[in-house]
């Protein structure tokens, strides 16, 4: 009887459980006109257009757009729409653009214009199994300092603030109206993207308090829209010549108070020359320039993903504890704000010791992040702190030797699994910057766990070699003497960290490597 009746009551369960709602992925994109988007897609007039030139229509038949955006495009070579993707914008006019995501959704009428919510949807689709809707609110000429000014920076509250929050939650309460095939799914704001500042840069009162009020911003949404984590990703205003404005930009996303699940994501790479763009004029507008856009929001929604990939955390393999360094972490949290686009080099002692590492590798930026001890999981662990956060132009790593030789040993195929779970999470969050891997140092005081050096040192080379974005670097070979012992010529008294000489070696080779890359 009792069997039955469990028998019946699970069977009652299991249709309650089916008819919970799928969820769907909503990320609120907010700005000024480059969120409007006023990136050309196929408009080639030659007197208000440069014929052409620079729109998205023609970088997606360079090679590389060949290549790497192809799916932007059908068969018969008509622009795309994606199933899984969908968007809702109100323009600065009124009109209502809503519908799966293509070009278009832009502050023009037509489908001649994009912004950057083409590359950010095409990523976060490709990224997630559940669908995704992006609600942009964005309008022309509009400051952080007045128009969005968020209610802790003081004064009068910025209309534009409300208005963004007005449309998004207009933009929910109409879903079922806006996309019927989303109306049975449960809405969860997964992020928010900012691309704002130029009007900020003009003044120098605005620019000034940028840094302060985008701080605000940050805290003030995480606590309207209820989540103190809400992942934030913020754009670099790359089109704007001054420094002290960018720099403000990026030490805003580096407030203590804020810093945590945020990204500041460099973008002067992505712009292109005035005579090889639609607009020659329009530098506040990055020229039109269509693969800029495309370009930045591929940046964007990157950051974005990795952000939500980073809250959850790598498993723990059994013997590793990579909590016990989260006061090193918080440490380096307090530092002053990294430069822009930084080298970070990342690992155990060897890597902490470097005090001369600017002077040596100067004039190439760099973040040492360095802490004595650990291992590689550590590393691994803690990849979107160290590394992740600071949208690196180049990762250096040097680990493994304090797992081969710790407590507990480790073998060298353990050391390279974990080689591959790093490159594995760092690429799941959103880095894509090339990897230098510095073989593990055979050292005097360690000699006796030399051959697994030696066969990790060849795991790793061998996995590099197979992937044109690592690059292994064998100092180790050039550390030993002819009969193939660990040099103390290289070491301090210890015997197991590099002395003057050791880190000149180091540098002499690994810097032409890095501005290389």
């Amino acid at each position: 009887m009792f069997t039955h009746l469990f028998a019946l009551l699970l069977g009652l369960a299991l249709p309650l459980a089916a008819q919970e709602p799928p969820t769907l992925r909503v990320f609120l994109l907010a700005g000024q006109s480059n969120m409007e988007g006023q990136g050309v897609v196929d408009l080639d007039d030659a007197r208000d257009y440069n014929g052409g030139r620079g729109t998205l229509a023609a970088f997606l038949r360079t090679p590389e757009g060949q290549s790497d955006w192809k799916d932007l495009l059908r068969d018969d070579g008509s622009f795309a729409t994606r199933d899984d993707v969908f968007v809702t914008y109100r323009t600065g006019s009124g009109e209502r653009k809503c519908g799966p995501l293509s070009i278009g959704f832009a502050v023009y009428g037509g489908r001649h214009h994009l912004g950057p919510e083409l590359g950010i949807g095409r990523v976060l689709g490709e990224r997630f199994t559940e669908p995704v809707l992006l609600v942009k609110t964005a309008w022309g000429g509009k400051s952080l300092m007045k128009d969005f000014r968020p209610p802790s920076a003081g004064g009068e509250v910025g209309p534009f603030y409300r208005q963004m929050l007005a449309e998004y939650r207009e933009a929910l309460s109409q879903l079922a109206v806006d996309h019927p095939q989303l109306a049975k799914h449960r809405p969860r704001l997964d992020g928010f993207l900012w691309f704002q500042g130029w009007n900020d840069a003009c003044e120098d009162a605005a620019t000034k308090s940028y840094a302060q009020n985008l701080a605000h911003l940050i805290a003030d949404l995480r606590a309207e829209l209820a989540d103190p984590e809400l992942p934030f990703v913020v754009g670099e205003t790359g089109n704007w010549e001054g420094e002290e404005f960018r720099n403000a930009q990026r030490a805003g996303c580096y407030a203590p108070a804020v810093v945590a699940n945020t990204r500041f994501v460099a973008t002067r790479q992505f712009l292109r020359k005035a005579e090889d763009s639609p607009n020659t004029t329009h530098g506040h507008h990055w020229y039109g320039n269509g693969e800029s856009y495309l370009k930045i929001g591929d940046a964007l929604g990157r950051a974005m993903a990795g952000l939500l990939t980073s809250r959850t955390p790598a498993s723990i393999p059994e013997g590793s504890s990579p909590l016990r360094w989260r006061e090193t972490l918080d440490a380096f949290d307090r530092e002053a704000v990294p430069p822009r686009r930084p080298i970070v080099f990342v690992g155990s002692s060897s890597i902490r010791l470097w005090k001369t590492l600017a002077e040596d590798m100067a004039p190439l930026p760099v973040l040492n992040r360095g802490f004595g001890g650990s291992g590689l999981f550590d590393t691994v662990y803690w990849l979107e702190r160290l590394v992740a956060r600071h949208d690196p132009a180049a990762v250096v790593v040097f680990a493994g030797s304090n797992d081969i030789a710790g407590e507990s040993p480790r073998s060298a195929a353990w050391v390279a699994e974990r080689f591959d779970e790093l490159v594995l999470r760092l690429r799941a969050l959103g880095c894509s910057a090339p990897l230098v891997y510095i073989s593990i140092t055979p050292t005097p005081s360690r000699v006796a766990h030399l051959a697994a050096v030696r066969e990790a040192n060849s795991l790793i080379a061998a996995r590099c070699q197979s992937d044109p974005s690592l690059h292994f670097l064998d100092t180790a070979a050039t550390m030993v003497t002819p009969e193939g012992l660990p040099d103390p010529q290289w070491f301090v008294q210890d015997l197991l960290h590099l002395n003057a000489k050791g880190y000149a070696h180091w540098t002499s080779t690994l810097k032409p490597v890095l501005a290389r890359l």
